[in-house]
């Protein structure tokens, strides 16, 4: 095709583009081939590549990608491009740090009920079943408060843990 035509005039170049190729796009890793071809083609619209736009659409179609599919990678990427774009022109200032913490923890106890265990222990922190279904077996804590506060509360989660645990 017309890319690796056009990088034979470098036989280097075109050794280690084709070798990454294969390496990412055609070798099982992580992410599904249908994953990968659609990121590609988000990249390439952001990048303005209508070739990989092209040929990229045509192998996750290949790969099975529905039109219902393309449509929300299309909507995703007009989203992320408008909102980058308000975010640039109004100078909004990323955050500097978060002073919440999600973790999660592995305890045969739901997170609402294990609140309640820690706060009878002394610590308080929100169960992350009040934040959704992914929610469930994480914690929320804040790290709005002293150090001391903060490592007393670490170890008296620990030592929680350890006894719901065994």
């Amino acid at each position: 095709n017309n890319l690796w035509r056009a990088l034979a005039f470098d036989p280097g170049l075109l050794e280690s583009t084709w070798a990454d190729v294969k390496r990412l796009m055609a070798t099982e890793t992580l992410l599904d081939p249908l994953t990968k071809e659609m990121i590609y083609i988000a990249v390439s619209v952001a990048n303005s590549c209508s070739y990989c736009v092209h040929s990229h659409t045509a192998a996750a179609r290949a790969k099975g990608m529905t039109d219902g599919q393309h449509a929300e990678l299309l909507a995703i990427v007009a989203l992320a491009a408008r909102t980058n774009h308000l975010v640039t022109g109004l100078q909004v200032q990323p955050p500097e740090g978060a002073f919440y913490l999600f973790p999660r923890y592995d305890a045969p106890i739901g997170s609402i009920e294990l609140v309640g265990y820690l706060r009878s222990h002394g610590v308080a922190v929100r169960p992350g079943a009040e934040f959704g279904k992914h929610g469930e077996h994480h914690l929320r804590l804040s790290c709005a408060a002293s150090d001391e506060h903060i490592i007393t509360g670490v170890h008296r989660l620990a030592d929680a843990l350890t006894q719901i645990t065994g």
